[in-house]
């Protein structure tokens, strides 16, 4: 059972209506069936989280599936804006406030292989840029452009990202609204890596063990100094902290920038849209040395080495 319901199943004994933790497309049903007839825009795939810092033609793209309980009848569009986080203090701030830049009609999308509606959505640095007004020799590593859909149906309604935090961060809908890209310099930091955990800490759970948890984690690359990490906790999740499946989801993204690393892309979510906060402590050749904790108070230490014989480069993170 999920680590939320740990906390609050004493409050809801009695109640017939909680599913086992495979039922999320029955949640959802659940919830369009028997609460309010919304709409969500899931991510089902961060195709390229990132722009290239060196490739005004590089691209933004992620693949989106609409939902609501009417088998899609209710979409008639959703409005992409983007605005740009100049991250640098050069003396020279380039930050612009967010402005329209597509129109995406329900004509656009296409029946997927779960029977909704799905679009893929791509531009390029250059089309947002040009938007923006902004010139691509300003533009520096660790800047943002800052994507905000917004969706609208045929009978007025508009969802965006001001939904309630189970909607946009939650692990059925995974329906954020909003997407963080960054400008980031050429990254080859993927694999797969055997990890040591120590000092494992849960937030509501537990107790946790008292010595370490090995195992492995993947860093799959997604292009543009993104990863997609398989267990963003190493190991914490599946332990006795927990007994629960490891922290990832579609937006369980590591991000390096120019050699800082921290979880990133749609806020380090792992499944539950809990976000993480790496620090560097150490790089020792094929060792990298890791603090973490995420905002469900989570926490723990680890060391990952990479069996692919090479040494990771000089890493670290900006807090």
């Amino acid at each position: 059972m999920k680590k939320y319901f740990k906390q609050i199943l004493p409050l809801l004994v009695g109640l017939f209506f909680l599913q086992s933790c495979e039922e999320g497309d029955q949640t959802i049903d659940y919830v369009f069936e028997n609460v309010s007839r919304g709409a969500t825009l899931r991510t089902m795939s961060l195709i390229s989280p990132s722009f290239d810092l060196l490739d005004p033609n590089s691209v933004f793209s992620v693949l989106l599936e609409y939902r609501d309980n009417e088998q899609g009848a209710l979409l008639q569009s959703y409005v992409v804006y983007a605005g740009y986080q100049d991250n640098n203090d050069d003396g020279n701030d380039i930050s612009k406030p967010e402005v329209q830049i597509d129109v995406i009609n329900a004509a656009d999308f296409t029946n997927g292989p779960n029977d909704f509606p799905q679009h893929t959505y791509t531009v390029s640095l250059s089309t947002v840029l040009g938007a923006l007004g902004i010139d691509f020799d300003d533009t520096n590593a660790g800047d943002q452009v800052q994507f905000r859909m917004e969706l609208n149906l045929v009978d007025g309604r508009t969802f965006t990202n001001n939904a309630s935090g189970n909607v946009t961060g939650g692990s059925f809908f995974s329906s954020p609204f909003a997407y963080n890209a960054n400008l980031a310099c050429a990254s080859a930091i993927g694999g797969t890596f055997d990890y040591v955990s120590t000092n494992l800490k849960a937030g509501y759970g537990g107790p946790c063990p008292e010595g370490p948890v090995t195992g492995q984690v993947s860093w799959t690359d997604q292009g543009g100094g993104n990863y997609l990490s398989s267990d963003l906790g190493f190991g914490q999740y599946g332990s006795s902290c927990w007994g629960d499946s490891p922290a990832t989801s579609a937006g369980a993204i590591i991000i390096d920038v120019c050699n800082e690393i921290n979880p990133g892309g749609v806020g380090g979510l792992d499944q539950y849209g809990l976000t993480y906060i790496y620090t560097i402590t150490q790089v020792d050749g094929a060792d990298l040395y890791i603090s973490w904790e995420n905002d469900y108070a989570d926490s723990g230490d680890v060391v990952l080495t990479r069996t692919d014989g090479s040494v990771w480069p000089p890493l670290f993170t900006s807090n």
